[in-house]
């Protein structure tokens, strides 16, 4: 226990176009479901991102946050490289540091891939060997990530 709390952590804030956004690393569940609360619509989940060593991000306010703001917040930060069009896979190749996720609904156990990946008419799927190992990190963290379209 005294583990995940040195590892969830409120990390910073940034403003951008004059909104304040806080920005969490591994939230905890506590953590999430006070998010959640902030979002308006009872289908929606939490956005966050994985980056690949493993670390989860998300910020709020979330109910107007998608996954482009959230990139955009992280980048102003250093954490994540703001990649335009980053579902487009082969093109960006985005997955080699990052996986846009989603929460289910108030389940943060489950967590579903970005229906960005799914949608566009230019998405590609992410190559098996990423989906794998983004899997993994989401496993050591007693998570599951569903590889289907939330």
């Amino acid at each position: 226990m005294k583990l995940r709390k040195i590892l969830e952590e409120f990390r910073d804030g940034v403003k951008i176009k004059g909104q304040y956004y806080e920005i969490f690393s591994n939230p905890s569940q506590k953590e999430l479901k006070e998010i959640m609360k902030s979002i308006e619509e009872e289908d929606d989940g939490v956005r966050a991102i994985m980056t690949v060593d493993g670390t989860l991000y998300t910020a709020t306010p979330a109910h107007q946050i998608i996954h482009d703001n959230l990139l955009e917040i992280l980048s102003a930060k250093g954490i994540v490289k703001n990649i335009a069009n980053w579902w487009r896979t082969k093109q960006s190749e985005s997955y080699k540091n990052f996986l846009c996720v989603i929460s289910g609904n108030h389940n943060f156990n489950d967590w579903f891939i970005s229906e960005s990946y799914f949608i566009f008419e230019d998405s590609e799927m992410i190559p098996n060997e990423y989906l794998e190992k983004y899997s993994k990190l989401f496993s050591k963290q007693g998570k599951n990530l569903i590889t289907k379209e939330w």
